[in-house]
């Protein structure tokens, strides 16, 4: 939301001969000290509770990738699976959607910025008690339905957008962020409890990263190819849609999380200790 309303702040104030001689280094140049800033603070976080008990208990993995890799291969691909609809409808809406309106919806760029910022504040006002409630009934109620709301839902949004007026794009585009913050709200709970402590950390890094840099990162240029190739402007709805049918049995699949202590989270995906199979 600050870096649309920076945006639509360098759109009224300097002309287009501004913007693209100079003017577009300055979110480079504001985001520096956020990024030492960010350094900074990632350099002095200690080990949760949960690590230091597991590794004064001396349950500390001596070969965490190797373990990761041969026990919760299945696991991080059930990770990948859910973290591509995220990507997916999060680099839609948050970076390809304000050049969607502009490009092929022909809105102007002011209007485009307004209407991201309204969204992205709508969902910040609902966030935090999304994610109260899913302490109270779970986080895969949530999930299931922004999969779902996404399957029935992304066609008909994309729908009221193809209209063109002020309250069909906002709509459209308030159903799209209504089901992304479903998901955003329970992410940070979720996905790190599918995994056990002694791995958690470096089994959550790989298949989050590896949905991120295959699905996330290429969303916007892969949705706006189509479109050209296709003509179609229904082409991030289809992609949506695809990434909700991948997503949802995954989904359905991972255990409950809300009410485990963190300690016990991922623990029905630990190996049998050998000799432990049945004789």
């Amino acid at each position: 939301m600050l870096g649309a309303g920076l945006v639509l702040g360098m759109d009224l104030l300097l002309s287009e001969e501004a913007m693209h001689g100079w003017g577009w280094r300055i979110p480079f140049l504001i985001a520096l000290p956020l990024g030492l800033v960010g350094l900074y603070v990632r350099n002095r976080i200690e080990d949760t509770p949960s690590f230091r008990r597991m590794e004064e208990a001396g349950k500390k993995s001596q070969s965490p990738l190797k373990d990761t890799l041969t026990h919760y291969w299945r696991v991080i691909l059930m990770l990948i699976g859910i973290v591509f609809l995220l990507n997916v409808a999060d680099y839609t809406l948050l970076t390809f959607m304000p050049s969607y309106l502009v490009d092929y919806l022909d809105m102007n760029d002011e209007t485009a910025q307004v209407t991201t910022i309204g969204v992205q504040a709508a969902m910040l006002t609902v966030i935090l008690p999304l994610g109260a409630l899913s302490d109270r009934i779970g986080r895969k109620p949530l999930l299931v339905t922004a999969a779902v709301g996404y399957i029935l839902l992304a066609w008909p949004a994309f729908a009221l957008m193809q209209t063109e007026s002020p309250f069909g794009v906002a709509a459209g585009y308030l159903i799209i962020g209504g089901l992304l913050v479903l998901l955003l709200s329970v992410i940070a709970a979720t996905f790190p409890a599918m995994f056990p402590t002694r791995v958690r950390y470096g089994a959550f890094a790989i298949g989050y990263n590896i949905s991120t840099s295959l699905f996330g990162g290429t969303a916007a240029v892969l949705i706006g190819s189509l479109i050209d190739w296709t003509g179609s402007n229904y082409i991030p709805a289809f992609y949506i849609m695809l990434a909700a049918c991948v997503a949802l049995y995954p989904i359905l699949k991972i255990p409950e999380t809300a009410g485990v202590p963190i300690d016990e989270a991922g623990e029905e995906h630990l190996p049998e200790p050998a000799g432990s199979g049945a004789t």
